[in-house]
């Protein structure tokens, strides 16, 4: 398996998060206040975790036996 599943639930948890805040207008993290960028990129990031995981975990990646 190429993604881990921690990899899946950390990018599910940040989409969420990043999605509710968007839909409710409040950006806040933990009580703290954030910019609305940030959350945009929160959702961003969750987006990008997979793809990167799978890409860098590619086989055309991985190097060659010496012979």
């Amino acid at each position: 398996m190429r993604i881990k599943i921690w990899e899946w639930i950390m990018s599910i948890l940040m989409i969420f998060y990043g999605f509710s805040m968007i839909h409710t207008g409040v950006y806040t993290l933990y009580g703290i206040p954030m910019f609305p960028v940030a959350a945009y990129a929160l959702t961003a990031v969750g987006i990008v975790i997979p793809i990167l995981a799978w890409f860098f975990r590619s086989p055309a990646r991985k190097p060659e036996n010496d012979k």
